[in-house]
């Protein structure tokens, strides 16, 4: 039997188990395998760097993200078979010969399009109403490398999660935030547009860069995001705004289940409205950032009053806490920031099973004045994991005999659910000898234990 008479399904499987790398060369073969690896070959498209790579050969590669965008504008059929993309961008360049925005050819008559392909992109920018026109057009001509990304998306109507990582100095650019939102507030179907209908979750970073370096707009970059139709997963580095975050009205999010945020630089009240957007979220991952240099502080019980907004979903818990500035801050000279309040009781989060979070956010900096973490935690913890963020504050009381005491009397009351504890502290010093207490105590109430003592890391 010829092999060409296969049926389809067994082609199916075959193709299931064909490793990522080979189906390129599988494509090429006949008529019949390229229409059957099409669908595997464009399903995922990972790592797509549009400036080549290594930074010492960019000039000689060919970037490939924008002969993808070529091959959709002349067979839009293959769009729908991308289910998800990773779009990344270079970020370790030398500063001196890095630009604001990476470029993917240095002007359109280098681009690799003939004139009748760049037509038809120049086409899509003006059947789309994409706004500024001018902008989007001269920002094409000159391989912008987030204008390319932008309208790639544009047209992937079948895709289900997105991972870009930008490497701007200046990350304000709404291109990609445009398309969502051209998208989601117009007729898409009528502008050639996707509705993203598909998309369950977007990754967007900006790795490389000072967190007090991002300037990531809210309304043109973020907002989009949260009207996507089926979204479940927002995973992004963002600076936060000090206003409102929706002016005039309110949406919600219902589908959104994991919201991750690296690099908040956010008041609490303006977390309190992004949380007041998304009612079933399930699990919350939060990097706070404060500027020390501004005199900013960590008002925990406003943090508290933020979360009981999602205490009757959240089933997992993450946060941490950081104070940047310029340059090393002398006490003398009256700048005054840190932690203040504490989280309050979590005792009305039932589903809350896993939490990470600094130790003074939920007990303070004071282990004579603390609560029992019997008195505070949710009870149907499953894990626990306890930081000492701000460890290094003048304020900072804790010390690993007084850690050891709030654990050896939680664990003495054997909490049900609780299986797993970690103490990851890199400014509390534990000799061996408190580790095998703790250790004991865990081990008599049938839990795990680990504890990760940082204090050689400190300064790494």
């Amino acid at each position: 039997m010829s092999w060409t008479l296969l049926p389809v399904e067994l082609w199916d499987m075959i193709l299931d188990c064909t490793n990522q790398k080979d189906l390129p060369s599988l494509n090429r073969v006949c008529t019949l395998l390229k229409r059957l690896t099409d669908p595997y070959l464009h399903a995922q498209l990972a790592d797509l760097d549009w400036t080549g790579g290594d930074w010492s050969q960019v000039k000689q590669r060919t970037p490939r993200i924008h002969f993808l965008l070529r091959s959709i504008i002349n067979r839009p059929e293959l769009a729908n078979h991308i289910k998800h993309a990773k779009f990344k961008n270079y970020i370790n360049a030398p500063a001196y010969e890095r630009s604001v925005v990476q470029t993917v050819w240095e002007d359109a008559s280098n681009s690799g399009f003939t004139g009748d392909e760049m037509t038809k992109i120049q086409d899509l920018v003006k059947s789309t109403n994409l706004s500024p026109r001018r902008e989007w057009l001269e920002e094409l001509d000159r391989g912008a490398g987030d204008v390319i990304i932008a309208l790639l998306v544009s047209q992937l109507a079948s895709l289900q999660s997105l991972d870009i990582q930008l490497d701007l100095e200046e990350n304000d650019r709404p291109y990609v935030g445009t398309i969502f939102r051209q998208a989601l507030t117009s007729a898409s179907s009528t502008l050639g547009l996707s509705n993203f209908s598909s998309l369950k979750q977007i990754t967007v970073s900006t790795e490389g860069h000072d967190l007090r370096e991002r300037n990531v707009d809210f309304d043109t970059q973020i907002a989009p995001l949260f009207d996507l139709p089926s979204i479940e997963v927002i995973d992004l580095d963002w600076i936060g705004p000090n206003g409102s975050l929706w002016p005039g009205r309110q949406p919600i999010t219902s589908t959104l289940t994991t919201l991750i945020i690296r690099g908040c630089h956010i008041k609490e009240d303006i977390l309190s409205q992004l949380l007041a957007a998304t009612p079933s979220l399930q699990n919350f991952s939060c990097h706070l950032v404060y500027d020390a240099e501004f005199n900013e502080w960590c008002h925990c019980d406003k943090l508290g009053s933020a979360l009981q907004q999602i205490r009757t979903t959240l089933e997992g818990l993450k946060i941490s806490v950081y104070w940047s500035a310029s340059a090393a801050i002398d006490p003398s000279w009256g700048y005054s920031w840190g932690i203040r309040e504490r989280i309050g009781s979590m005792k009305e989060f039932p589903k809350l099973t896993h939490l990470e979070i600094p130790l003074v956010i939920i007990l303070g900096y004071n282990p004579y004045s603390a609560p029992w973490l019997w008195e505070v935690l949710p009870p149907n913890l499953y894990s626990f994991t306890c930081t000492d963020d701000v460890g290094l504050f003048e304020d900072f009381k804790w010390t690993h005999e007084d850690w050891l005491e709030e654990m050896t009397d939680y664990l003495a009351g054997e909490p049900q659910a609780l299986k797993k504890i970690t103490t990851r502290f890199r400014w509390v010093d534990w000799p061996d000898d408190a580790k095998a207490e703790l250790n004991l105590a865990a081990e008599e109430a049938g839990v795990e234990c680990r504890i990760l003592d940082e204090g050689e890391l400190r300064y790494g």
